[in-house]
């Protein structure tokens, strides 16, 4: 089984307008609300690649009582905690520029979550657990050591010092972007050398698997064997929101799949690529659509 892991999921508003001035009345010209979180997104994507999911995590108010139907609807199984404080609603703007503006979410405190760890302890060998997103801080490792002896594939895709602290559990797969690599080491990556000297560093630090995004210029894949650089196709780009969190499903889908390493991040690109391309996370026939074009 294949459990997502989104501490704080979301409604995401997006609107979309053609400016945006501060200080005035501002007019969209459409709007659509999807439901969000970084592992939720990746639980919808799964979905549409023939894979089904759990969505952990902590939702509460009628903002994660909608969250719940929406996931429903979609023949998804969510197992969520529930808190008193409301889930968050995000606002995308979308226009001649992508702007986003993410709520800071309900607090999940100590209590919420030990009763997110006992539904930790129903994982076992063969589970493939996707962490995504921000967390408290601890949150993230914590949970890694709850599962470190029990054989769970462990997927982590987060930032800064949540990504440096699960290292040392040598999570199976992480996905940082290049902004986030620079940041983490203090160095600006201008070639693909650099990059690869980066993700040599991650490795070393305890990832096994380590996939570097690039944008509209694709994915760096490297592991100890072997490293392989996947170009994204060409699109028109409509909203990159959940672009990532389609890589990483992608990329669990593919290895699941085949156990191929070369076609997992092939795959992960097509699906990053194909929400970069949709207005909203992308669909079982844009994936292939992706992926035929990149042949």
């Amino acid at each position: 089984m294949i459990y997502t892991l989104t501490f704080s999921p979301a409604l995401d508003l997006c609107m979309w307008a053609d400016s945006l001035e501060p200080g005035l009345t501002n007019r969209s010209q459409k709007e659509l609300i999807n439901v969000g979180g970084k592992g939720i997104n990746v639980s919808v994507v799964l979905n549409e690649l023939g894979f089904k999911s759990t969505a952990l995590g902590f939702v509460g108010g009628f903002v994660g009582d909608e969250i719940e139907r929406r996931l429903k609807q979609m023949n998804i199984t969510a197992d969520f905690v529930h808190l008193n404080e409301n889930s968050r609603i995000n606002v995308k703007l979308m226009g001649t520029k992508e702007t986003e503006i993410n709520a800071k979410g309900p607090t999940i405190d100590s209590k919420a979550l030990n009763l997110l760890f006992e539904k930790l302890n129903s994982l076992n060998s063969g589970d493939t657990l996707i962490i995504s997103g921000s967390a408290p801080e601890g949150a993230i490792p914590k949970v890694l050591e709850a599962v470190a002896d029990r054989g769970v594939l462990t997927v982590v895709d987060t930032s800064r010092k949540n990504l440096l602290d699960s290292l040392k559990y040598r999570p199976f797969f992480i996905k940082p972007n290049k902004q986030e690599v620079e940041e983490l080491f203090n160095v600006t990556c201008g070639s693909l050398e650099d990059i690869s000297k980066c993700a040599d560093k991650l490795i070393n630090m305890g990832a096994e698997n380590v996939a570097v995004s690039l944008g509209k210029d694709g994915v760096l894949f490297k592991n100890k064997e072997a490293e392989v650089f996947v170009a994204a196709p060409k699109g028109e780009v409509i909203n990159t929101v959940g672009s990532g969190d389609s890589l990483v499903a992608g990329f669990v889908a593919g290895y699941i799949n085949k156990k191929d390493f070369e076609y997992a991040i092939k795959l992960g690109v097509a699906c990053g690529s194909a929400t970069a391309f949709s207005p909203a996370l992308a669909t079982a026939q844009r994936i292939n659509e992706a992926l035929d074009s990149m042949d």
